[in-house]
């Protein structure tokens, strides 16, 4: 029989679901650092249950739902992250540099995704299509606004600082 990843922990069952996954979480990279736990793994450390449940049970779909709500949790109450691999598990960050690799890079990556994005869409917004009241004067200064700030954070220089550092330059 396998070792359990979860010994030790004890739910304080006082705390919401998100708070005692959380809570959960932080005492992983505390007490098992760099561990992934599976969301049975957490499902029986959270619920107190003897067992693991089966991966397709109600109490670890509400667990696996929960996550999004306890991102936010570890970030604002831990100072922590959360990384998640698909078909392994979950875990939060353990250092700055755990939570900038896995994190902070992660978003960045997303912003330039979404700046991409957004660069292609205030450009393709014809001004001059636009009725001359008020609410066209105002989505018009918006859309000059938003192709402004735009050029600023999508030109070559400024992206290169947003995007984290590619795998043989990090190593390098």
């Amino acid at each position: 029989m396998a070792k359990d990843d979860t010994a030790g922990y004890h739910p304080n069952n006082k705390l919401s679901m998100v708070q005692r996954i959380a809570d959960f979480l932080d005492w992983g990279a505390k007490n098992r650092p760099l561990t992934f736990f599976a969301y049975p793994s957490v499902t029986k450390a959270v619920m107190g249950f003897d067992r693991h449940p089966r991966s397709t049970s109600t109490e670890v779909e509400m667990v696996k739902r929960a996550m999004t709500r306890v991102r936010p949790h570890m970030l604002t109450h831990y100072k922590r992250g959360v990384v998640s691999v698909p078909s392994v598990g979950v875990r939060a960050t353990t250092t700055d540099l755990d939570f900038t690799q896995n994190c902070v890079a992660k978003t960045s990556n997303k912003l330039n995704t979404i700046g991409k994005r957004l660069q292609q869409q205030v450009e393709i917004v014809d001004l001059g299509s636009f009725p001359t009241s008020e609410e066209g004067k105002k989505w018009g200064r918006f859309i000059r606004d938003t192709r402004s700030v735009v050029r600023e954070i999508m030109d070559p220089e400024f992206e290169r600082k947003l995007l984290p550092p590619k795998a043989e330059e990090a190593n390098g």
